[in-house]
């Protein structure tokens, strides 16, 4: 993931691939989600729908240790839906499949709303990481670094619109037991408003890596 930001925040052209994992990132996010929905309308089958949506999940992960491909995306993504799924059949309720990712959305969104308040935007660090910038950049008077820190707090707080937004609409619709409006908009608001914040991410933090120093060649 570090790489493929790399290459998204350093390019010329935004890179949606990159940003998003490629065509095979997005089967396999979307995949899983998108035959729970379809079989649950078809069948009304909780059973049915968990066996399909795993089975799948179980595939790709299969398909890339036969390929000896990284399999942590499909792993993370499989992990997932074991856990919707253990909570889904623990409580009789299809719902529940998704309760995972309405958790995980939820603590993203008050861990970068925090550091935005206690002045730390995660985005600034992960800049740090991902661009080797010098520790206590943040609180440097350069400007360029001043800039940089500026626009990283903005681009946290479109990351916590992007993770408050999805709660919006689908704390409502996990509540009222809509089962399949809650699967459409979980597939609607995923990937499509992920890829949305990585490209303002992309407009907000171009061009504004700092120029360091060259450390002094050992002779």
């Amino acid at each position: 993931m570090s790489s493929a930001w790399q290459k998204t925040l350093g390019g010329d052209e935004f890179s949606l691939t990159e940003a998003i994992g490629g065509v095979r990132g997005v089967i396999e996010s979307l995949l899983p989600g998108l035959v729970f929905v379809i079989v649950y309308v078809t069948t009304g089958s909780l059973n049915w729908t968990i066996g399909f949506s795993a089975g799948i999940s179980v595939l790709f992960c299969l398909i890339r240790l036969i390929q000896r491909t990284p399999i942590t995306q499909a792993l993370a993504g499989l992990i997932g839906v074991v856990i919707g799924i253990v909570w889904a059949l623990s409580s009789g309720q299809a719902e529940n499949y998704y309760a995972w990712g309405l958790l995980t959305n939820v603590g993203y969104c008050l861990v970068l709303a925090v550091s935005v308040l206690i002045r730390q935007p995660l985005i600034a660090w992960a800049l740090q990481f991902l661009w080797s910038l010098p520790k206590g950049w943040m609180r440097s008077n350069e400007t360029a670094f001043r800039i940089l820190y500026r626009r990283s707090v903005w681009v946290t707080w479109i990351w916590v619109a992007v993770f408050g937004l999805r709660l919006c609409v689908q704390l409502p619709l996990y509540y009222s037991g809509a089962v399949a409006a809650l699967g459409i908009a979980k597939l609607v608001m995923g990937l499509p408003l992920f890829a949305l914040g990585a490209w303002f991410t992309w407009v907000f933090l171009r061009e504004q890596r700092p120029e360091l120093p060259e450390e002094p060649t050992q002779p």
